[in-house]
């Protein structure tokens, strides 16, 4: 576990580890020493990926002080109680969190709305040298939404139907503390992991039993057998579906992956071999169906990156491997997401965005097995769109961890700016990448469909808005290309109101997704 700059208490790890199993100690993001009342009682607040624990000081139990899914929005407050007085007062973070005591994660009108800017929220109120701007010191409630549905007053406790929401108040005594960062990071990535949540593999929400060394040792054999099967599609894809699933059951697997040498150039040089290049003749006429299982591979080895990406903020060895050997690793994940994969010449993608196959999302669970009616280029044409959305996600959390590489890796120079400047450069690949992404948005948005967008739709959609968001806000030079070939797609498709009608506000992530459209909206009309 690290704490991105915070002080180790020797004491509270020793606490944290005999009173927690391995799998939940790993899965802490972070603690802080912090005053939660008037009588000034000090206490740690300990933050994993699902709850806020407190404990004593010093410590003797650990208490569940709130699960995530009762969280209706975190604030950082500018305001400082008096009763805190002296260098308590000169170094508090106040967070406000605002909770109901019935579960409000399927509720997504009473959630907080949902940015990139929010996903990846910094340290508040501090200079940012690479954006060159001060970050928002506050992350608030959609108040109008608000008013609308429960008729919010401006203060105090909201009661509406017997629904109560209330507000703890958090006040941490550091003033270089990124807990509020990272708290606000762990609760959106919840907000994403249950959206998720009817899709997941079965055996993904299972914690595993096995003590971290039994899980090593599992581990480092299983890299060996991906290693000794990469000659063998179907059983390289075997091998590599246990990775991923054991990174989803047990949090110390990511750990593992970022320290194990050589193996994640091991994977990115497969992704080379299978998405870049091809071991297919495609000159063949008959070529179709073997880059069709090849695509199928490329798709999870870039899902299996994604994962190990996903919620890993506290590991600071992944930034540092990203960054290693003047950033080839990260340079060479950026050109095989914005590349156009190898294919056969025969094939030919469509003009029309209604001829997009679908489904054309990748989904961790595999497809049912194709109808035997459908011939091998329109299967290889979906499997290529499958693809394009697994790199979308892929370049999504790349992007995501520049703007978070500081929290575990001081001083990195892996940023959000060296991360738009390298898609820059790629001329070649990156303008018809978005031109392909906006293509695909348009086929799944389509509101000739009639149907609710499926939650791993609707994640996808997220997360393609909020890349266009990032390279639109960060890069005049991409900025300008959207705009000029894509204003009439944003104008009248690619727009809040005409996706609306086709999202399922069951879905925790729905509401957020429309606040990420309009954020579009203003970033693409910009005035100059």
């Amino acid at each position: 576990m690290a704490h991105f700059g915070y002080s180790r208490d020797s004491k509270l790890d020793h606490f944290l580890v005999n009173k927690l199993s391995p799998d939940e100690f790993e899965r802490l993001r972070a603690y802080e020493s912090a005053i939660m009342d008037e009588k000034g009682t000090l206490r740690y607040v300990v933050l994993s990926d699902r709850a806020l624990y407190t404990i004593d000081v010093p410590p003797r139990a650990i208490k569940l002080k709130l699960p995530f899914e009762k969280i209706v929005s975190i604030n950082y407050e500018k305001a400082v109680p008096k009763f805190l007085g002296g260098i308590d007062k000169a170094n508090c973070q106040h967070v406000k969190i605002g909770f109901a005591e019935t579960s409000l994660v399927n509720n997504s009108k009473l959630r907080k709305n949902l940015s990139m800017k929010d996903f990846i929220k910094k340290r508040p109120g501090k200079k940012n040298a690479d954006l060159n701007e001060t970050l928002p010191t506050e992350v608030t409630v959609n108040e109008s939404l608000a008013q609308n549905i429960l008729k919010f007053p401006s203060e105090g406790t909201i009661k509406q139907e017997e629904k109560v929401i209330e507000y703890l108040h958090v006040y941490v005594r550091s003033k270089t503390s990124f807990f509020y960062a990272n708290f606000l990071s762990a609760w959106n990535s919840f907000i994403l992991r249950e959206s998720l949540k009817s899709n997941q593999i079965q055996e993904s929400d299972q914690h595993s039993m096995y003590r971290p060394d039994r899980i090593q040792s599992l581990f480092y054999q299983l890299i060996d057998d991906i290693k000794e099967s990469s000659n063998d599609v179907f059983e390289f894809y075997h091998y590599l579906t246990e990775l991923r699933v054991a990174a989803k059951r047990n949090f110390v697997v990511k750990r593992l992956f970022w320290r194990s040498g050589d193996f994640p150039h091991f994977l990115v040089s497969q992704m080379s071999r299978f998405i870049v290049s091809s071991t297919v003749d495609l000159r063949h006429p008959m070529s179709s169906e073997s880059r069709s299982d090849e695509l199928e591979l490329g798709c999870l080895l870039l899902a299996t990156f994604s994962e190990m990406l996903s919620e890993s903020e506290m590991i600071p060895d992944r930034v540092k491997l990203l960054q290693a050997d003047e950033f080839t690793l990260a340079r060479k994940l950026i050109r095989i997401c914005a590349c156009m994969p190898a294919m056969p010449a025969s094939f030919k993608l469509p003009v029309k965005f209604r001829d997009v196959p679908l489904p054309c999302v990748w989904s961790q669970t595999r497809q049912s097995d194709p109808d035997e009616s459908v011939t091998a280029s329109n299967e290889l044409l979906q499997q290529f769109y499958l693809l394009q959305s697994a790199s979308h996600s892929l370049l999504f959390e790349l992007i995501t961890v520049s703007l978070q590489a500081n929290w575990a890796a001081p001083n990195s120079k892996f940023t959000v700016n060296w991360m738009i400047c390298n898609l820059e450069t790629l001329s070649n690949d990156i303008q018809p990448f978005i031109s392909r992404l906006i293509f695909q948005l348009m086929a799944v948005v389509d509101i000739r469909l009639n149907k609710p967008l499926t939650s791993v739709e609707t994640v996808w959609v997220f997360r393609c808005f909020g890349l266009v968001n990032s390279l639109v806000e960060y890069s005049e030079k991409l900025a300008k290309f959207v705009r000029d070939e894509f204003s009439e797609e944003f104008r009248y498709f690619l727009k809040p109101d005409v996706l609306g009608t086709r999202l399922d506000f069951t879905n925790a992530l729905s509401t957020n997704l429309i606040t990420q459209m309009s954020n579009s909206q203003k970033l693409v009309f910009k005035k100059s």
